[in-house]
Order: C-alpha cells, then structure tokens, then sequence
C-alpha cells in the first residue's frame, strides 16, 4: 500500500443466492441483484453477487482480505445465513476451504518465517467455547478480547486441521501474524460465522435448521446442555448497531444491549479495518420476510466507513514482547 495515501473504503457486502431465485435473481453483473420480495423489484447493490456459492471466495475477492492482514493490516469476516431452511445452503466448508488455502499461500509470499497466534471460539447468547482446549470460558476472560485466548501456532497445516472440522456453534476464528521484516507489523485477521440469522429487529428466538434434520436449538441442547437460541439476541444487538452508525444520526446518549458477540466484533464495524459481510440468502417464496430484512442490513452495512492501514509495530515494543514470551516459556 502507498504509504503517501489515505485509503479509504465502505464495508463491502458480498452474497450468495441460494434456493429456487422465486424472489431474487442475479443481475446482469456481479455487482447487483434483482429481488421481488420488496413493495416494487428493485435492484439491489452489492460488492460481489453469485448464484454459485462454492464460488463466494473469489467472487468477493476474499484474498485481499487475507493479503492485508498478512501484511499487518486488520481485516475482518462475518459470514450469515438468512432464511435458510437446508443447511446443506449454507455450507461454508469451501468457503473455508479456500480461506485457509489464501491463508497459507499468503504467509509464503510475504513473510515466510513470520509468526502466528490464534484464538477459535465458539458463541451463543449464554455461551463462550475455547476450542483449542475444548473448555467453557467465562466473560471475565474476555476482558481484554481474545487475547488471554491466542495460542502459537507452531504448524498451519495441523491448525488449519483444526479449524476445517467446523462447529456445530456459531464462533470466531482470530489471527495474529507478525513480521520482523524492515518494519514489524501485527496483522489481524477475525472470521466471524454468525450462522443462521434473522435479521428482523423485532426478531423472536428462533430454532434454525440443522444437517440432520433437527432444530439448532436441539443440537445446543445436546451439545451444552442449554435449550436457548444460538446468537439471535446478540445478532439483534449487532443489527441495531449497524443501523445507528449507518445513520449518521448523533450517537451521543444512544445505548443498546451488548454482549459477548459485540464486545468481540464491535470494532470492525468503524476506525481501521478492512471488513466484508458474506451473506447467504433464501430466494424461496417463504423467505420473503428474512429477505426484506437482510436487504434493510445490506443496505445500512454499505454505508459503514473505514480507514484502511497497515500500522508498524515500535522496535522496542517487539522487543519487550519476545523477551515476555522467552520468559513465560521457561
């Protein structure tokens, strides 16, 4: 990037259309769709638009994503569901797939000895999982993040193992990469699955659908021991957020409820990250309503504003930093 330049840029919204295109279709390029489920058609803008989900990595140009946080820049993505009924609709294994592929040729190109840290956990409403060490993690350890979270990561491919077994929960995928080249940097890169939502802001709990037939609710049940809903309370919170900064209405007063989930993500919403929603969306007739509600977030989230930078990290602070790691080591 040219040091020289300020760039700046929009959160960019990318979506794959999956089901029977009853109330949306592809527009005549990537950068639209057409959707009947509003008062009138419209045509619905976006940063990338596919009918071909197995294709949404390239189609949003996810690799630049990836590249900037490499380098030592914060990026960060949240992927969704909205009104899905098959989980097989919103299968993000190759998404995933490709993701950790981009990760892995990006570190060979920029900083082959650079190293890595992360942090994978999986949320709900009541929730928070380690998976690394597959233990419940109480709020209090979020305090500063997921930074009492990262763990070194020592080999990629056995990590990138990790991370393509999946979750049955909602999570978030952390990573830290820093580069003692010319001028040190630490790159952040958040990948965060929101899973199934609705994003209607007078949303109830609700049971989405999962790989065998059974409700989510059921799965988390089973899983945790817990009958709640998985993060509609928080994706609500988040919907609200989006919505007042994308306003540009006088905040000053304004309070909505937090949460784990926005504690963790609020963050790339505004300041210095380069930050894209990958959005899987129902084109049934019986998505109308998820429809109209995800069209209403893509709309607010394209109006979010950002800088994007890639900050140097200060010698001396690298220096008392890898001295702190020497020393825990012992």
């Amino acid at each position: 990037m040219d040091s020289s330049l300020l760039k700046l840029q929009n959160t960019e919204v990318v979506v794959g259309l999956v089901g029977s295109q009853s109330i949306a279709q592809p527009g005549d390029t990537s950068k639209y769709f057409t959707c009947s489920a509003t008062s009138s058609p419209e045509r619905v803008y976006v940063d990338g638009c596919t009918a071909d989900v197995g294709n949404l990595f390239t189609a949003g140009s996810i690799q630049n994503y990836v590249k900037h946080a490499v380098s030592g820049g914060t990026s960060a993505l949240f992927l969704a569901g909205s009104g899905i009924t098959r989980m097989g609709d919103y299968d993000r294994k190759r998404f995933m797939a490709d993701f950790c592929q981009s990760i892995g040729r990006s570190m060979a190109r920029y900083d082959p000895d650079l190293s890595m840290t992360y942090a994978f956990v999986g949320l709900t409403d009541n929730k928070i999982v380690d998976f690394h060490r597959d233990r419940n993690v109480t709020p209090d350890r979020l305090l500063y993040g997921l930074a009492d979270l990262q763990h070194e990561v020592e080999d990629w491919e056995q990590t990138e193992e990790k991370i393509m077994r999946g979750s049955t929960l909602p999570f978030i995928l952390s990573l830290h990469f820093e580069s003692l080249k010319t001028a040190p940097t630490n790159g952040h890169l958040c990948l965060v699955d929101l899973s199934i939502v609705n994003w209607s802001p007078t949303a109830t709990l609700s049971a989405a659908p999962a790989a065998d037939g059974t409700s989510s609710d059921q799965h988390m049940a089973a899983s945790s021991g817990t009958s709640h809903g998985m993060l509609q309370q928080s994706t609500k919170s988040l919907s609200s957020l989006i919505h007042l900064l994308a306003n540009d209405a006088v905040l000053t007063g304004a309070t909505i409820p937090n949460s784990a989930l926005l504690s963790l993500v609020g963050e790339f919403l505004y300041g210095e990250s380069k930050t894209a929603f990958v959005m899987y969306l129902n084109t049934d007739d019986s998505a109308t309503e998820d429809m109209r509600s995800a069209i209403s977030l893509i709309k607010a989230l394209r109006r979010l504003k950002s800088r994007e930078l890639i900050r140097p990290v200060d010698r001396r602070v690298m220096f008392f930093y890898e001295k702190a790691k020497y020393y825990q080591g012992e």
